[in-house]
């Protein structure tokens, strides 16, 4: 073995999720897709294909990165990565809430 051999991936080759035409979708075959990936199934159809887009993103990335992690290992950072997303989105105060950006009454 040489020093510039390329690193090797343990178990089956990742391979991008194909693209789906959402439009002709119902949720319930999205939700199986997403099943199927091991990801979350929660919310409405527009925040799975959110899901589901990210995740093709997330994972053609990483090959072109020329990651040599597994499906499952990949499957877990993105999963990871959303949450923290989620978390960082519910703790910052949306710009239309901040105080005083409602309309002033009259006072009449």
């Amino acid at each position: 073995a040489t020093l510039s051999a390329p690193a090797r991936r343990l178990g089956p080759p990742v391979e991008v999720p194909p693209k789906l035409v959402f439009t002709l979708m119902k949720e319930r075959e999205l939700k199986t897709k997403l099943q199927a990936l091991g990801l979350p199934t929660d919310g409405k159809k527009q925040d799975m294909v959110d899901r589901y887009t990210a995740y093709r993103r997330f994972i053609q990335s990483k090959l072109d990165e020329g990651s040599t992690a597994t499906t499952g290992q990949l499957r877990a950072q993105f999963n990871t990565q959303q949450r923290q997303q989620a978390a960082a989105r519910r703790a910052v105060p949306r710009l239309t809430e901040q105080p005083g950006s409602a309309a002033p009454s009259s006072g009449l």
